[in-house]
């Protein structure tokens, strides 16, 4: 259920609201990675990189054989070097 919700949120732009969610989603499992990971895409969805590598590196932290959070990182590693690239 918070899952989607927290999809709804992002997909129809309130992302303010998404953000207050994925943080008490957070608050009630701070040792979950799936949350981490999840956040972090959307965040990157969102164009927020910074925001989604930060997640993406907590949830590294807390599950280090994570295969798919090193997929997402990468992604938010790269277009933080395409809008880099722009701007010089």
């Amino acid at each position: 259920m918070a899952s989607n919700t927290l999809t709804i949120s992002v997909a129809t732009g309130r992302d303010s609201k998404a953000d207050d969610y994925f943080g008490e989603a957070v608050d009630r499992d701070p040792r979950s990675a799936a949350t981490y990971v999840s956040w972090g895409r959307a965040l990157l969805s969102r164009g927020r990189v910074m925001e989604a590598q930060q997640k993406f590196e907590i949830a590294v932290e807390l599950r280090p054989l994570g295969s798919s959070v090193y997929n997402d990182w990468g992604s938010a590693l790269f277009w933080q070097n395409r809008e880099s690239s722009r701007s010089e």
